[in-house]
């Protein structure tokens, strides 16, 4: 997360103003107490004149909205993607409706090596040209044919045998033959993506954490768990600049990765906190939180905003595990809507709808012009939303649009999928498994990486 010195000006005239709001309230608050009091000793029957109003916050239920269910989910028209280099698809994670033979079915499955740390989650794969690329979880990188499964080369990217910080266990992108990588250590790499050659490395300080995330084909940006955001060139590492920020404090289940459009990155985390930038040299164009005020739960009390940001080039959809789910204006920075909804995973927008899905289990489709609800199910686990964080949460991966279908991916290794315009269960298939990794989705089919290492391809 980047602070600029003027948000910390910013923060401290907040933090200045607030506290002289709370003596005033305090103040007015103890003259009213006194006021009831001698009020009440003189006579215990007295009622005040006026209208009563609620001063406890109450979080109202989300419901479908008539007319937005009635519309149906408005997809986009079905894109037959030969390439997904980021989570989301591209670089501002912007998702799509994907073009897919339905129902999936396996069609092959292999073995790589898995991570032996229980404290990370191997990082999502990415595709092109016909080859899916992942990384291992002693910092190998493998590519395999996308059509057999069958490995085509492998390369190291880091000392395997240096430790990994919690969270996931590294990060892939890809753009045209460039294929960045790090492996959650300190080095980040950048391969040819065809040979798994490397084009050159540079080593940190701090192990990396957020990214990598393409600028184009320019520039690829990558963050430490300190907070520190690095944007080198492309094709030959030179660090185009740096900004510092803060270290990110729930790193469990990771960090969010840069969203990228054009000229403008979206950097999501620490404390509930955003900032949008120019990708060219870094300057701040607007900033916002989504920090709870009022947790109803300790895990939404862990503010850091852990799914990856959605840039689709004229709106940013921020999602929060603090309960807020959130649309802005990407040039202004003005909110479009918003919604009390608790969200640790990348939400999938397709067309006139994004689709999340709840740490308490529970699929939502909202519209996208103004969050207005048009439908939510409650999937298989899920729970009432005030449990603590301790207690046994379900476990989803984001949700991803195809054929008219919203696909769910569990821990379990169950995929479930629904009616986009309803909700409607359309079935499931089941592969087993620990899964903690993203799927992805290239060429009509599922790409999906289990905890051990089982690569499983559906179509």
């Amino acid at each position: 997360m980047i602070r600029t010195g003027a948000q910390h000006s910013h923060h401290n005239q907040n933090y200045s103003a607030l506290t002289a709001i709370t003596k005033a309230v305090s103040t007015a608050s103890l003259f009213i107490i006194t006021a009831l009091v001698l009020t009440g000793c003189g006579n215990r029957e007295t009622v005040l004149k006026g209208e009563r109003e609620a001063i406890l916050v109450q979080t109202p239920e989300l419901v479908a909205i008539s007319d937005a269910q009635a519309e149906g989910a408005g997809l986009s028209q079905k894109i037959r993607n030969d390439s997904a280099g980021h989570p989301g698809l591209n670089s501002g994670h912007a998702g799509g409706h994907i073009e897919a033979e339905l129902p999936f079915e396996e069609v092959w499955s292999v073995s790589v090596n898995g991570s032996d740390e229980d404290i990370v989650s191997l990082p999502q794969p990415v595709y092109a040209d016909g080859r899916l690329y992942l990384l291992t979880g002693d910092a190998v990188v493998v590519a395999l044919a996308g059509d057999t499964g069958a490995e085509v080369w492998t390369m190291a990217v880091d000392n395997g045998k240096r430790g990994v910080y919690p969270g996931r266990a590294g990060g892939l992108a890809l753009v045209e033959n460039m294929l960045a990588v790090h492996a959650a250590r300190r080095d980040l790499a950048m391969l040819d993506a065809g040979t798994g050659e490397i084009r050159w490395a540079v080593s940190h300080d701090a192990p990396l954490q957020a990214g990598p995330t393409f600028i184009g084909n320019e520039a690829v940006l990558v963050s430490d768990i300190e907070g520190q955001l690095y944007a080198y060139t492309a094709d030959t590492g030179d660090l185009l600049w740096e900004n510092a920020g803060l270290p990110v404090s729930t790193v469990i289940f990771g960090a969010a990765f840069p969203a990228v459009h054009e000229d403008m990155v979206v950097i999501a985390g620490s404390g509930g906190e955003m900032s949008v930038h120019q990708a060219s040299d870094a300057t701040l164009l607007w900033a916002e939180t989504l920090a709870s005020l009022s947790p109803k739960t300790p895990l939404e009390g862990l503010s850091d905003i852990l799914a990856h940001p959605v840039h689709d080039g004229q709106n940013i959809v921020i999602a929060a595990q603090s309960g807020r789910i959130a649309s802005f204006q990407a040039d202004t920075g003005l909110l479009n809507w918003e919604q009390p909804i608790s969200v640790a995973v990348m939400p999938w927008l397709a067309g006139q709808t994004v689709f999340a899905v709840s740490i308490s289990g529970e699929l939502y489709a909202l519209r996208s012009s103004d969050g207005a609800v048009r439908w939510k199910i409650s999937l298989k686990g899920a729970v009432d939303s005030s449990l603590k964080a301790g207690d046994d949460l379900p476990n989803y991966l984001s949700p991803f649009v195809a054929s008219n279908q919203v696909h769910m991916l569990s821990e379990d290794g169950v995929l479930y999928s629904f009616d986009a315009d309803t909700g409607a269960s359309q079935g499931s298939v089941s592969i087993g498994g620990d899964i903690r990794t993203q799927p992805q989705i290239a060429d009509g089919a599922v790409f999906i990486l289990s905890q051990s290492g089982n690569v499983t391809m559906l179509r």
